[in-house]
């Protein structure tokens, strides 16, 4: 089992500069919250800082389904949670209600400077979203040892 390794974007671990749970190959309601659950029952000695991506084709079921993230994002352990898409907007009025640090913003270069500023070491970092947020552009920030340009 030692040398297993998931596949890409699917519950991999990367080490660096924060601890990564890269799980951005795709997402649903039922996906996302698994990832929280799994984020939130580490014994993590550092803060936990959740990245999450619109979850994309859910069809009318978009609003109802981001609402539902942000009540499982204010109740989960994040330390501060990051924002990414237009469809994510629901979730980020929920959880700006809360006492957990938000940001939101559909723009990727926007956010990797914010996680940049943001990342300390011992930090586990959650990326999640659909395939068509592509976080993984975000694993260079959050693994090298060097800032973003």
């Amino acid at each position: 089992m030692e040398s297993v390794k998931p596949l890409f974007g699917r519950g991999e671990i990367l080490r660096g500069r924060a601890t990564v749970v890269q799980d951005c190959y795709n997402s649903n309601p039922e996906s996302a919250a698994r990832a929280l659950e799994l984020c939130n029952s580490l014994d993590w000695p550092g803060r936990r800082l959740y990245v999450m991506g619109e979850m994309l084709e859910l069809g009318e079921n978009s609003k109802a389904a981001h609402e539902e993230m942000g009540r499982l994002l204010l109740n989960s352990k994040a330390d501060m949670v990051f924002l990414f898409g237009e469809a994510m907007r629901p979730a980020a009025e929920i959880v700006q209600g809360g006492a957990l640090r938000v940001m939101h913003t559909c723009d990727m270069d926007e956010l990797s400077r914010a996680l940049d500023a943001c990342v300390r070491p011992d930090d586990l970092v959650l990326l999640k979203g659909s395939r068509g947020c592509a976080l993984e552009r975000l694993c260079t920030v959050l693994t090298t040892d060097g800032r973003a340009a």
